[in-house]
Protein backbone atom coordinates (compact mmCIF):
# COMPACT_ATOMS: atom_id res chain seq x y z
CA UNK A 1 0.00 0.00 0.00
CA UNK A 2 2.88 2.39 0.76
CA UNK A 3 4.27 2.66 -2.79
CA UNK A 4 0.80 3.26 -4.24
CA UNK A 5 0.16 6.12 -1.84
CA UNK A 6 3.63 7.57 -2.48
CA UNK A 7 3.16 7.57 -6.23
CA UNK A 8 -0.35 9.01 -5.87
CA UNK A 9 0.97 11.90 -3.77
CA UNK A 10 3.77 12.59 -6.25
CA UNK A 11 1.41 12.41 -9.22
CA UNK A 12 -1.02 14.78 -7.51
CA UNK A 13 1.76 17.29 -6.91
CA UNK A 14 3.00 16.89 -10.48
CA UNK A 15 -0.49 17.67 -11.77
CA UNK A 16 -1.32 20.46 -9.30
CA UNK A 17 1.66 22.75 -9.90
CA UNK A 18 1.46 22.89 -13.74
CA UNK A 19 -2.33 23.29 -13.49
CA UNK A 20 -1.86 26.29 -11.22
CA UNK A 21 0.71 27.81 -13.55
CA UNK A 22 -1.49 27.30 -16.61
CA UNK A 23 -4.95 28.13 -15.29
CA UNK A 24 -4.42 30.72 -12.54
CA UNK A 25 -3.50 34.22 -13.71
CA UNK A 26 -0.24 35.56 -12.26
CA UNK A 27 0.63 32.21 -10.61
CA UNK A 28 3.93 32.01 -12.48
CA UNK A 29 5.00 35.48 -11.29
CA UNK A 30 8.37 35.72 -9.59
CA UNK A 31 6.81 36.24 -6.16
CA UNK A 32 4.85 32.99 -6.36
CA UNK A 33 7.73 30.71 -7.34
CA UNK A 34 8.67 29.88 -3.70
CA UNK A 35 5.07 28.85 -3.05
CA UNK A 36 5.09 26.59 -6.12
CA UNK A 37 8.33 25.09 -4.85
CA UNK A 38 6.69 24.35 -1.50
CA UNK A 39 3.81 22.67 -3.32
CA UNK A 40 6.38 20.36 -4.91
CA UNK A 41 8.64 19.85 -1.87
CA UNK A 42 5.81 19.10 0.57
CA UNK A 43 4.34 16.10 -1.29
CA UNK A 44 7.85 14.88 -2.17
CA UNK A 45 8.85 14.86 1.49
CA UNK A 46 5.62 13.18 2.51
CA UNK A 47 5.98 10.52 -0.17
CA UNK A 48 9.59 9.88 0.87
CA UNK A 49 8.50 9.45 4.49
CA UNK A 50 5.75 7.02 3.53
CA UNK A 51 8.14 5.03 1.32
CA UNK A 52 10.73 4.84 4.12
CA UNK A 53 8.11 3.74 6.65
CA UNK A 54 6.96 1.08 4.19
CA UNK A 55 10.55 -0.15 3.83
CA UNK A 56 10.98 -0.26 7.61
CA UNK A 57 7.77 -2.22 8.11
CA UNK A 58 8.68 -4.66 5.33
CA UNK A 59 12.16 -5.30 6.77
CA UNK A 60 11.31 -4.98 10.47
CA UNK A 61 11.86 -8.65 11.33
CA UNK A 62 15.33 -8.68 9.76
CA UNK A 63 16.26 -5.37 11.36
CA UNK A 64 15.03 -6.55 14.76
CA UNK A 65 17.05 -9.79 14.47
CA UNK A 66 20.17 -7.77 13.60
CA UNK A 67 19.57 -5.48 16.55
CA UNK A 68 19.19 -8.45 18.91
CA UNK A 69 22.41 -10.04 17.66
CA UNK A 70 24.35 -6.84 18.34
CA UNK A 71 22.83 -6.37 21.75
Amino acid sequence: MGPVISWTILAGGAILVPALVIFVPQSAAAGNIPMLGMLIAGPAGGAAGIAYTHWLMKNSSRLYAQWLSRR
